[in-house]
């Protein structure tokens, strides 16, 4: 942390991306059980804000050579960079001096931006199975249906994915590349971590991300982890279901099948979920999988 007067920023946040009901939240609020680290509810607006600043730059400078952010040489990371200061500011108001953790997801569209305003930030791609994720989506129990937010040229929402098979499709895929990509572009900042490992094996992945993340290894993240599994595809307690993971896809219909071949399919066999003819055999099938 560092001050100046009664101002103190974050840093080093930690921003925990991906698809949405990809195990996010449960990792974010496993990881805020750590002594160093704070984690709340996802945030949303930081979104439009830098959106907004994108635009208010622009405008700025657009026809106007002796404003002041061109008088002043200020450039566009400069600028969005001290707006979000405040936002930093604010969040480590709450957060009592540890690091915060911010986890929502879609904030794969402002990565590159993220990554220039926060310098030193370290970024959480979680990666869950697209066929648990699609299922998910699809059945938010008694949660009212949403939607996503406003898309973005390029980026990776896609709209009513929680009333839509063949939206939620494209959207786990398109977060999954966008993620992938980001991933590889900056290797020292961030890392993909399995959803699916983390449920069968957890304290090797959670060692693994306290290392990533730079804090001492403590058990209370892991044991909130294994206690307070919350995605819908689990049992109603929030438990895995007997057995282990859940495989709802069994049950789709041939049409679902096709649709998420033709969405997701190259995705899902590139993220290593399932082999091409594993899933080529599965979309062909009358009845349930083998």
């Amino acid at each position: 942390m560092s001050g100046s007067g009664k101002v103190e920023i974050c840093l080093d946040p930690i921003f925990v991306v991906g698809s949405p009901r990809s195990g996010t939240t449960i990792l974010a609020r496993s990881l805020g059980e750590h002594s160093a680290l704070w984690a709340s509810d996802e945030s949303h607006f930081l979104a439009r804000l830098v959106e907004a600043a994108e635009d208010v730059y622009a405008s700025g400078l657009e026809g106007h050579r002796q404003s002041w952010l061109w008088a002043q040489s200020v450039g566009r990371a400069e600028f969005i960079s001290w707006l979000v200061t405040g936002v930093n500011a604010l969040f480590t108001s709450r957060s009592g001096g540890r690091r915060w953790i911010d986890h929502t997801p879609y904030y794969l569209d402002i990565a590159e931006t993220l990554v220039e305003v926060f310098p030193e930030a370290r970024f959480i791609h979680v990666l869950r199975d697209g066929r648990r994720v699609v299922h998910s989506m699809l059945h938010l129990l008694d949660r009212p249906r949403f939607v996503v937010g406003r898309r973005r040229s390029g980026g990776p929402r896609l709209g009513r994915w929680g009333e839509d098979f063949r939206a939620a499709c494209r959207l786990w895929s398109s977060s999954v590349q966008a993620a992938t990509r980001f991933v590889g572009q900056h290797p020292e900042r961030a890392r993909t971590v399995v959803h699916e490992r983390l449920v069968a094996d957890p304290e090797p992945a959670f060692e693994e991300l306290f290392d990533f993340i730079g804090v001492e290894s403590e058990a209370s993240p892991l044991e909130v982890f294994r206690s307070t599994l919350i995605n819908s595809s689990f049992a109603a307690d929030g438990a895995v279901p007997p057995g282990g993971l859940d495989e709802p896809w069994l049950g789709w219909s041939r049409e679902e099948r096709a649709q998420f071949a033709s969405e997701a399919g190259p995705t899902i066999i590139g993220a290593g979920f399932v082999g091409r003819d594993e899933l080529a055999a599965w979309e062909q099938a009358a009845g349930p999988a083998p």
